[in-house]
């Protein structure tokens, strides 16, 4: 095996091609890769060995191409090809993205956080002697001229860029295991990164095979205001296509072919859990780490219902629309994904009879759409009520209550001794009573409503409850 040795520092650019905005100058552009280097560095630095200290230094651009035509250390390439299409430099540019990365920074927690996963390999590391330096380099920013940039160096003498890992990388699977820390450090703190962007060239190797850093921080957003679910199932994603881009990219190499089918079967196995980046039998990345030390997960998976008051949940809506497949994951988790059965989804309609025959032919033509997309879009299996009368109001024995909340208890009861963990869509006060027996059989409910005034007291302070504004990730306008 050739190695690969350098006596000069490597520069690492941001990814600089095609798709970026071409409105945008190139300070945004270069500092924002600073700026979330920074970041995810104080978050995630003391949990990965793979998110490096952020020692950047300031290079005209005529310096950067002129490195690059020399020597060629300067990576991605791409970015390279495209440096000269970003001719908008402006100072006021810098000294705003230096304000920003300044006011980020203070906001940012420091941790010290110790791995979740205690892996072998884990490399303890604190920020403390790094913070002052960081906010020193940062001052400096707006000194500057406007021709300088920003630019990553990383020196390794033992980096690979010429395919020399790859072999390495069948022999040991720890650069698995790194990823899974990378991944999780970043769910844990409210991180995602790109999908579309993300390759196997945001990372460097070593050539031992393993993972000697990640450079696309470009490709990095903090997502505060995201629930802790989505963030989960997009690095999961970035996850399982980072490992099916390996397996594509590997069987095209030149290797020993038994390196590959005997991989300590690791990668194999993993594989066969994440089918693609929507096929991933995982919920989180702890479960892969108990995987990957042998801890299989084992247990008979959770079965869940959802039924929704229709009359109870779309009046208060007015013009938003939920998105339940998101909902449904913020609400159950990814264990969830693809396993809420349609005969556990139920919707209740209620279809009102008026004097005036043309608003209830107007009426209840609207009923029908919505039920068209709920039976269409989210697979509810919709029943409808009816009571000859424009409210659902009903006297059943001796008791005023709606004719479809009636009905959704009633489908409620039928799935009792069948469903795990429910969620009621509706705020209603007749629904106590079949939520407590769910409860008192040991099951799991949630329950979710619009308004405070269309919701019972009693469901507010006896169950789980939320209104739909706390999961503002699954409403649109």
């Amino acid at each position: 095996m050739n190695l690969t040795t350098f006596d000069r520092p490597i520069i690492i650019l941001p990814s600089l091609n095609e798709k970026k905005d071409r409105s945008s100058s190139i300070s945004n552009q270069l500092f924002y890769s600073y700026q979330s280097h920074c970041s995810v560095f104080k978050k995630c630095g003391g949990d990965t060995d793979i998110v490096l200290e952020p020692n950047y230094k300031f290079e005209s651009l005529n310096d950067i191409v002129e490195q690059y035509e020399r020597e060629g250390h300067v990576i991605p390439e791409t970015s390279i090809i495209h440096l000269s299409d970003f001719h908008n430099i402006h100072f006021s540019d810098l000294s705003h993205v230096s304000q920003s990365i300044k006011k980020n920074l203070d906001h940012l927690q420091s941790i010290n956080a110790s791995s979740p996963f205690e892996l072998s390999y884990y490399q303890d590391q604190t920020l403390t002697n790094h913070v002052d330096s960081l906010d020193q380099k940062l001052k400096n920013v707006s000194r500057h001229q406007y021709s300088e940039i920003p630019i990553f160096e990383y020196w390794n003498k033992d980096i690979s860029l010429n395919n020399e890992h790859i072999e390495q990388m069948m022999k040991n699977p720890k650069w698995i295991i790194q990823l899974v820390v990378f991944f999780s450090s970043l769910t844990k703190n409210k991180m995602t990164v790109s999908i579309e962007d993300l390759n196997f060239d945001s990372f460097l190797y070593n050539q031992n095979g393993t993972i000697a850093a990640f450079i696309s921080y470009d490709l990095v957003n903090i997502r505060p205001n995201f629930s802790l679910t989505k963030i989960t199932e997009t690095n999961l994603r970035a996850f399982s296509k980072l490992l099916w881009t390996f397996y594509d990219y590997s069987s095209n190499v030149e290797t020993d072919n038994s390196l590959f089918t005997n991989h300590n079967s690791l990668l194999n196995k993993l594989l066969l859990r994440i089918k693609s980046e929507t096929e991933i039998e995982f919920y989180d990345f702890q479960e892969i780490a108990s995987f990957l030390k042998g801890e299989e997960v084992s247990g008979k998976p959770a079965r869940f219902g959802v039924f929704l008051d229709v009359a109870n949940i779309y009046t208060g809506l007015q013009t938003m629309k939920i998105d339940f497949h998101s909902l449904f994951l913020s609400v159950f988790g990814l264990e969830a994904k693809g396993r809420i059965k349609e005969e556990n989804k139920h919707a209740v309609l209620f279809l009102p009879v008026y004097e005036d025959e043309r608003k209830t032919i107007k009426v209840q033509g609207q009923q029908q759409e919505l039920r068209e997309t709920l039976e269409l879009e989210f697979s509810f299996k919709v029943h409808e009520t009816i009571n000859g009368t424009p409210k659902a109001k009903s006297i059943i024995n001796g008791e005023e209550i709606d004719v479809d909340d009636k009905m959704l208890i009633k489908k409620m009861e039928e799935r009792l001794d069948y469903l795990d963990h429910i969620l009621l869509l509706s705020g209603d006060a007749h629904f106590v009573d079949v939520l407590k027996k769910y409860e008192q059989e040991g099951k799991k409910v949630s329950v979710i409503s619009i308004h405070e005034d269309d919701t019972s007291n009693k469901i507010q302070t006896e169950f789980n409850h939320k209104f739909i504004h706390e999961y503002a990730e699954c409403i649109s306008i």
